[in-house]
């Protein structure tokens, strides 16, 4: 036999548990409602409220049995199994011994995480790779450099995006010494990242090509002078 199970129960009766129970205490979470709650379909709130009150006044969770169920929280056409899909986030179907009956559902989220795990994976291998390109540089994919990238995925940016920063930072700061330590992940990536991909096209005497080889040639003679310095010492 399986059972409808609300899940976090004693939010909408908190302090009546240890009470003989003659009405439930809902209104204020029906009144600072969530998301969740406010954006689904009127008959399946009306059942949510049904079947909490049910829960509270057996004591225990509701026998699955759809037609009983039909009849006792509402008679409306649509199917109970459609309403409990819906009110996932509210409830849970489980056994007897009150294991979740849909582990698999469970199976299925992690796998998706894994696969968005995954989707990220790339786009970060492509936006470092494309930045090396772009400045002949080296970097790797470090924690910090990761959490930034992602949090710019997340408001929304694409891997064009970030390439296109790439390109429009070199042309503005490479061939400015001041500016051209700037040319990193931890200052393209931060929060001036919309700036920067939208500030106007910079124009400089050097063309891209120019501008990168210019960067190049400053890192390699940064080194020698680095080297002759050791040498002497």
């Amino acid at each position: 036999m399986q059972y409808i199970h609300i899940k976090n129960l004693e939010k909408y009766n908190p302090g009546y548990t240890d009470r003989s129970l003659i009405w439930c205490k809902i209104y204020f979470t029906m009144i600072n409602a969530s998301y969740d709650f406010e954006t689904m379909d009127d008959i399946d709130k009306w059942r949510l409220i049904a079947l909490i009150m049910l829960e509270l006044q057996m004591k225990k969770p509701i026998p699955y049995d759809e037609k009983w169920l039909q009849s006792k929280i509402s008679n409306n056409k649509r199917p109970i199994s459609l309403t409990l899909k819906m009110l996932h986030n509210f409830l849970d179907v489980v056994t007897q011994d009150g294991d979740s009956v849909y582990p698999r559902v469970e199976k299925s989220r992690v796998e998706e995480s894994r696969v968005e795990e995954n989707r990220d994976s790339s786009e970060l291998v492509e936006i470092i790779n494309d930045l090396n390109e772009v400045l002949g540089s080296k970097y790797g994919r470090g924690k910090k450099t990761n959490e930034l990238i992602s949090a710019r995925i997340k408001e929304g940016f694409t891997v064009e995006d970030f390439k296109i920063v790439h390109r429009k930072m070199l042309q503005k700061w490479g061939a400015d010494d001041k500016m051209s330590q700037y040319l990193r992940p931890e200052t393209l990536y931060s929060n001036k990242f919309d700036s920067y991909l939208n500030m106007r096209e910079h124009q400089t005497k050097l063309t891209e090509h120019g501008v990168k080889a210019y960067i190049v040639g400053q890192a390699w003679l940064k080194n020698r002078v680095e080297k002759e310095n050791a040498e002497r010492s």
